[in-house]
């Protein structure tokens, strides 16, 4: 009977083991998203693994036996709990592939929007952890946002993608 299984790969390889075992016959599915990064004091758009070290691979271990994954380019091995090799449910693998957009391929996560006057928390940067009251966006990225310190309201402007709404 054929299920998803989950295939661990070397470090930044996962495109390549995809592309070894899918030579190899096997069914695979790597979901990929956009992410943006600071390098070097720029930002850039790389697309990586939506789950890093990690693909899917869609087979019946009865009928065609692991050991040939496990000598690919790219792979450890499949993911065990003890010595039963981890299935994963259909569900999820629906919903991961019901969340790909059909003209880039790529997982589309929706981009965090806050109305003025909404409570949001910092989550990262220096003022990670402290509440605030968002402002208005500061271009493309960024973000004002009004905080209580030292007895004084401040306007601080932060990467939009390090907030989030108080729950």
């Amino acid at each position: 009977m054929e299920k998803w299984y989950v295939a661990h790969t070397k470090p930044r390889q996962e495109l390549r083991a995809k592309d070894h075992l899918e030579r190899q016959g096997f069914k695979c599915f790597l979901p990929l998203i956009k992410q943006k990064r600071i390098r070097k004091s720029q930002r850039i758009e790389r697309i990586e693994a939506f789950f890093p070290r990690y693909m899917f691979l869609h087979l019946d271990l009865a009928r065609d036996g692991i050991s040939p994954i496990r000598s690919t380019q790219g792979v450890i091995g499949l993911v065990r709990f003890g010595d039963r090799v981890a299935d994963v449910p259909e569900p999820l693998i629906e919903n991961l592939l019901a969340a790909i957009d059909a003209q880039s391929g790529l997982i589309g996560i929706p981009e965090r929007t806050f109305k003025q006057g909404e409570a949001v928390v910092i989550e990262t940067g220096s003022f990670a952890g402290l509440q605030g009251i968002f402002q208005a966006p500061r271009g493309e990225d960024r973000a004002a946002i009004l905080l209580e310190i030292l007895g004084s309201s401040r306007e601080v402007v932060v990467a939009r993608d390090a907030l989030a709404p108080v729950a």
